[in-house]
């Protein structure tokens, strides 16, 4: 995020729509790796506060590509609803006749 804010203030002249895509693209998926990964399990346990952290993380590399991201709650309702349907998929999973 340091560099992103580095180049953002630089605003060199060969800062064009191309350069802006990638930085999008690779602060979006920093971001959603950093913050999803075990989404679906640590998400339902975490306290408002911890909650309200991460959403000021997403909001300052917002900030950073001027573009909106997905809030926290729509990446978990994603998540969770990826896995349940990998899950009754697949016969085989343990959790299978939980669905």
């Amino acid at each position: 995020m340091y560099f992103l804010r580095q180049l953002r203030k630089a605003k060199l002249q060969f800062y064009t729509a191309i350069i802006e895509s990638i930085l999008t693209s690779s602060v979006t998926s920093s971001v959603t790796s950093s913050v999803t990964s075990s989404i679906t399990v640590w998400f339902a346990g975490a306290t408002v506060r911890d909650k309200q952290r991460l959403q000021c993380i997403v909001r300052s590399a917002e900030e950073v590509i001027g573009r909106s991201l997905p809030s926290l709650q729509d990446l978990y309702v994603a998540r969770a609803r990826g896995r349940a349907g990998r899950i009754t998929a697949d016969p085989s999973h343990p959790a299978h006749g939980l669905f």
